[in-house]
């Protein structure tokens, strides 16, 4: 997504390589995970689509209205964060007219946007989502994903090639310890955006889609190898972009017209430093980044959707009614996913929120692997691990000036207490879940397959070998 473009040079700059090197172990990481976890969900639930059938399947109704809503708020502000970008991309680069004011108003926003990139942005991905579906999804990310990596790799170059004012101090500091030269500090950014990026990508509902609509589990296998690398190229790059731009305007983006522009370090190197006709292939760039994006999120959105439509509406409404519902309500949320995005907040803070609420429930939900986990308490553990959170940022509040105020200020995800939260938060919903298991003494009874053949049955005995490694 666009969010690369401002929330990896921001990350790089205020962190360095130690903070970069995070942010892209965290965007492999949960693909990764995927990969241990897909021969066990798609052996179990041949039809599945996202994660909250086995959710629904392992634990029953409670959890999985407690999965859904955390996935559907982190995929309602992913979707919000990639508004924020194209809107951010186009200011940055042209000349378009941006809205007179916002409703939402801080230090750190880059002020109103323009409203015609995001409209029009969410009016075609939902257009084809709606009509095609996954298929359709899948098919746009292939050709936009190859215009992204190579339009990222000619736009690098060119911001390389152009470096007018450059700093060697400057380059050395930001590329050790970032602009605080701490590498304490550094360290913190690392672990929270590792531990915070790979909870909330763990609810993307439009990751699990893929896992359940590739051919095999070697297909998928493949998918996560080829893309982690892309991942990982792409991450890199926009980090040293984030580099070159410290190291020739430096503490300037702190302060730059007046304003903290450290998130719009790429669109300014670009624009100050490189022809115009390099303007506007990055603008391109960030639109492909953000319809790739957004028509997943979509797609994924309308998935999670649907049980709850299934369960109101029953008999009621055909298939096409459930559809055109999930539709509506789909615009409706992108309507307010644009109206947000017009007032240009970081990335970064965006996600933050989304990452901390997903960061909670990750290590109960995932439980589900073990077959001693019981439903309760994994309800529990993530209602522990939300008010971990609360407590934590409540700690600080009192002890210093990093506590709640944070979560909405400037890179919050970058201060001690998101780190502590991000640390806290898994490791007491997780032990509250064990405990209370123990204490139970439940064992789950297995998935009902349709079909119980001796061959299926020796692929579970396989696949549970292999997701108790997975667990550990």
């Amino acid at each position: 997504g666009a969010w690369v473009i401002f929330a990896v040079p921001e990350a790089a700059i205020l962190g360095g390589s130690i903070a970069l090197a995070g942010y892209t172990i965290s965007a492999v990481v949960p693909l990764v995970l995927f990969e241990f976890m897909t021969p066990y969900l798609r052996a179990r639930l041949p039809t599945g689509i996202t994660f909250a059938e086995f959710v629904q399947e392992r634990y029953g109704t409670e959890n999985t209205v407690v999965f859904s809503l955390f996935s559907f708020f982190y995929m309602f502000i992913y979707l919000v964060a990639e508004f924020t970008s194209v809107g951010l991309v186009c200011t940055s680069l042209s000349n378009i007219r941006t809205l007179d004011d916002t409703f939402w108003s801080t230090d750190y926003s880059a002020g109103p946007q323009p409203l015609a990139p995001a409209l029009a942005t969410s009016m075609i991905t939902l257009a084809y989502t709606g009509l095609g579906g996954l298929p359709v999804s899948l098919l746009t990310d292939r050709l936009q994903g190859v215009g992204v990596f190579v339009l990222s790799i000619i736009i690098a170059i060119a911001a390389f090639a152009y470096p007018t004012g450059f700093s060697d101090d400057r380059w050395e500091q930001v590329t050790s310890t970032g602009t605080d030269d701490d590498y304490a500090k550094a360290v913190y950014i690392a672990v929270s955006l590792i531990l915070g990026v790979t909870s909330a990508n763990m609810f993307h509902a439009g990751y699990w889609q893929r896992i359940w609509s590739a051919e095999n589990d070697r297909q998928v296998r493949i998918a996560i190898i080829g893309s982690s690398v892309l991942v990982i190229i792409v991450m890199s790059l926009f980090g040293i972009i984030g580099f070159f731009a410290y190291a020739i305007y430096g503490t300037n983006l702190f302060s730059y017209g007046g304003f903290y522009v450290v998130f719009l370090a790429a669109p300014i190197l670009v624009r100050s430093n490189v022809p115009e006709v390099w303007h506007g292939l990055f603008i391109v760039l960030g639109v492909a980044m953000v319809a790739s994006t957004a028509d997943s999120i979509q797609s994924g959105m309308m998935a999670v959707l649907s049980p709850a439509t299934e369960a109101l509406f029953g008999a009621k409404l055909g298939d096409k009614g459930k559809m055109a519902v999930n539709f509506g309500v789909m615009a409706a949320f992108n309507v307010l996913a644009i109206v947000i995005s017009l007032s240009g907040q970081s990335v970064l803070m965006l996600f933050l929120l989304a990452d901390l609420l997903c960061a909670a429930a990750i290590v109960p939900l995932f439980m589900g692997f073990w077959r001693r986990t019981h439903p309760y308490a994994a309800l529990a553990g993530c209602f522990t691990g939300v008010g971990t959170i609360v407590v934590v940022y409540a700690i600080f509040n009192s002890t210093s000036d990093e506590g709640f105020n944070t979560l909405t200020g400037f890179g919050g995800i970058f201060y001690k207490s998101a780190t502590a939260a991000f640390c806290l938060a898994p490791t007491m919903s997780g032990l509250v879940t064990l405990v209370i298991s123990l204490l139970t003494n439940h064992h789950f009874e297995g998935f009902q397959l349709k079909d119980s053949t001796t061959e299926q049955k020796k692929t579970e005995t396989i696949s549970d070998v292999e997701m108790k490694n997975a667990a550990l």
